[in-house]
């Protein structure tokens, strides 16, 4: 096993971050686990916690990310587990792992996909926004799902860190600060 393991939320969360951390090279063993969604994750990280490996758990910053993060320190009181805004602080409440990419490619995959178009504020959880644009995204989580694995797919076409950092400069913090954490808990342990 490597030595280090990132749970995340979904499946799109480990394609994206996976693809920014290994152009990023910070972590020398690493290995990222979508968990099926964030109410799952504290089964994996209690499996996981009985191997003794170094488990970091990083969720969205929406109810359900809370309510993950909350149940898992209940459980596990000393887990390395971070919200997208525990880590990014100026990121809007109810903030999911799309609230990283930048609001315009965002923007431009829903509009193809949906054949509609839509208003994008960066300063309010982007997720949020295409619900309350889209009842179709509303009332059909499969969709919007599906649609999230799709965007993440896509947003993996960029091929350098200097795309990551132009087309989403708050991803490449994000995955700066998570390293961060990652060396100082190496180095304090």
């Amino acid at each position: 096993l490597p030595e280090n393991i990132i749970l995340v939320g979904g499946r799109g969360d480990e394609k994206i971050l996976s693809h920014v951390i290994h152009l990023y090279k910070n972590i020398v063993s690493y290995s990222i686990k979508g968990c099926g969604g964030a109410s799952k994750i504290h089964i994996y990280a209690n499996v996981l916690r009985k191997e003794h490996l170094k488990l970091f758990v990083l969720v969205d910053a929406d109810k359900e990310g809370r309510d993950s993060k909350k149940k898992i320190l209940d459980e596990q009181p000393n887990l390395n587990i971070f919200t997208l805004k525990d880590l990014l602080k100026d990121l809007p409440d109810n903030s999911t792992i799309e609230d990283l990419l930048s609001a315009d490619f965002i923007k431009s995959f829903f509009n193809k996909e949906m054949g509609m178009s839509f208003d994008l504020n960066e300063d309010e959880a982007i997720i949020n926004q295409l619900k309350e644009q889209s009842t179709k995204l509303k009332e059909d989580k499969q969709k919007l799902d599906s649609l999230k694995q799709k965007l993440s797919e896509e947003f993996c076409e960029y091929k350098t860190k200097p795309d990551i950092e132009k087309q989403a400069p708050k991803l490449a913090e994000l995955v700066k600060q998570l390293c961060n954490k990652i060396e100082d808990f190496k180095k304090s342990s």
